[in-house]
């Protein structure tokens, strides 16, 4: 597997980074709640997995952020379902957990989108 170089960020592209970044993609602020279905990888093949909901406060072309009211472990398999909104349809995007850091009472989650998946 090839190494993501790291790229030096300025202080106004997130306020809360660090200064190395190995984002690939800039980010964008989103506000949006989605059932999620995350599989961990450790789980029995056939596994229903657990279900549950995620609140989006982020997206870039690679991934999304949210929030959690449980851990998810990292290297999950996760299904995200986006409701239809007026005349758009809903849709699917799927990935795979790649942060899962405790925060006060809930749970910062990274997701990396599958190839050919993209965020909306």
């Amino acid at each position: 597997m090839k190494p993501i170089p790291l790229r030096l960020v300025s202080e106004t592209d997130v306020p809360d980074s660090f200064k190395f970044e190995r984002r690939q993609a800039p980010r964008h602020s989103l506000h949006s709640r989605v059932t999620a279905v995350a599989v961990n990888r450790g789980d029995h093949p056939g596994s229903t997995g657990s279900i549950g909901s995620l609140e989006l406060f982020d997206q870039s072309a690679t991934g999304f952020g949210g929030w959690s009211d449980h851990a998810i472990p990292m290297g999950s398999r996760i299904a995200l379902y986006f409701p239809a909104h007026g005349s758009k349809a809903g849709y699917d995007a799927y990935g795979e957990v790649v942060r899962c850091v405790k925060e006060g009472d809930r749970w910062s989650i990274g997701i990396s989108l599958q190839v050919g998946q993209a965020a909306a």
